[in-house]
């Protein structure tokens, strides 16, 4: 689990996007509005020596924004976010560096909102995010030319394709035993079948901070 610190001036922006396409940013820098006052990761990265092979890690992000502006209040129907403020609201975090350059710091994909009150107003907006591998993970796999003996490097790439993915949004190490055979159950959960392609190849599946699988 990684609390984020800020060192030598660096500052985490996080820009939240709603399905009408609008956005809302907050930097740790802000002072009075569009605060992000605190974020916590949980990242269970594989190549960490914690995680055993054979299983598929997804992370979570937990943060608190102070919203002087009352914009991410559920109840506010005068926000410009009203009625897209709900589960699979994309979170997208950054670090940007004394120098200006900035990194990716992960894509996560609300699944709490929670707006506190305090002192007879509103606080904080509190957001709960899991990352797009866990976010995909309750959808059903795709429709698939075949479902039965199928060699796992095709099934991989199909079901990627299937849920939409680019070719550079996911990488399989060739390295990989992907000559073994497979059987998917139709109407399976993608998460299942992740799980289960893991423990056949002894491998990890995990998605980077640049949201890469």
């Amino acid at each position: 689990m990684a609390n984020i610190e800020m060192r030598n001036g660096q500052q985490l922006k996080c820009i939240l996007t709603f399905d009408n396409g609008m956005t809302y940013e907050c930097i740790t820098s802000n002072s009075e509005d569009h605060v992000l006052q605190a974020a916590r990761v949980n990242e269970n990265e594989g190549i960490t020596s914690g995680n055993p092979l054979g299983i598929m890690s997804s992370n979570t992000a937990n943060i608190s924004i102070l919203d002087a502006s009352g914009d991410l209040v559920l109840t506010n129907s005068s926000s410009p976010y009203a009625g897209y403020m709900r589960n699979g609201v994309k979170m997208e975090f950054t670090i940007i560096n004394p120098d200006g350059s900035t990194e990716p710091f992960g894509v996560y994909y609300t699944d709490d909102w929670d707006t506190r009150r305090a002192n007879g107003g509103y606080d904080t907006t509190n957001l709960n995010g899991k990352d797009f591998l866990d976010y995909i993970g309750n959808m059903e796999i795709p429709e698939l030319s075949a479902f039965s003996s199928v060699e796992i490097s095709s099934l991989l790439n199909a079901i990627f394709e299937g849920l939409g993915l680019k070719s550079d949004e996911y990488y399989i190490d060739p390295t990989l035993n992907l000559k073994l055979t497979f059987s998917v159950t139709k109407g399976a959960k993608v998460r299942d079948t992740l799980n289960s392609i893991a423990n056949a190849l002894i491998a990890r599946i995990t998605i980077d901070r640049s949201g890469v699988i």
